[in-house]
């Protein structure tokens, strides 16, 4: 289901403007259908979860114990 970008911007929790430079510089999964830009609430919730940064305990090499 494609959501316009009012609504997009309000399950973001960002302004319109902010939403609409995301999707100009294709940095947000965004289809513009005529002169609108159209968001896929699934493409939202994997743009959300790809700007958690991983925790140390996370990050640290996973090494072989002998």
């Amino acid at each position: 289901m494609l959501i316009p970008i009012d609504q997009a911007a309000e399950y973001l929790g960002m302004t319109v403007e902010s939403v609409r430079y995301l999707a100009r510089h294709k940095r947000i999964p965004a289809a513009k259908v005529g002169r609108a830009w159209r968001f896929h609430k699934a493409d939202l919730d994997s743009f959300i979860r790809n700007q958690y940064s991983p925790s140390k305990e996370e990050s640290k090499p996973v090494t072989a114990e002998a």
